[in-house]
């Protein structure tokens, strides 16, 4: 839960920024993961950070970057987390 919440605050902070601040913004998000999840000592970051870059690949923009959230959360195996549009909170 906490790990969605950060992911949501950092997301939205990032939409006054920069669009090509896009994949900083993940690597905060990536980071601020290992530090928080509750699963952190079970992850094998090196795999799980060489799938989330993939999926990253190319992403321009935060909303470019949903599968590699994805990605993460999954990665994570974080039941309760989810990627949502900051602007509508779509999903």
């Amino acid at each position: 839960m906490r790990l969605s919440l950060v992911i949501l605050f950092l997301v939205s902070q990032s939409v006054c920024f920069a669009q090509t601040n896009a994949l900083s913004v993940l690597d905060s998000v990536v980071t601020r993961a290992k530090q928080v999840s509750m699963y952190s000592s079970q992850v094998n970051w090196n795999d799980l950070e060489k799938e989330v870059s993939a999926k990253a690949n190319g992403a321009a923009t935060i909303q470019e970057l949903a599968p590699a959230f994805q990605a993460l959360l999954n990665g994570l195996n974080d039941k309760h987390g989810k990627v949502i549009n900051a602007k509508n909170y779509a999903m």
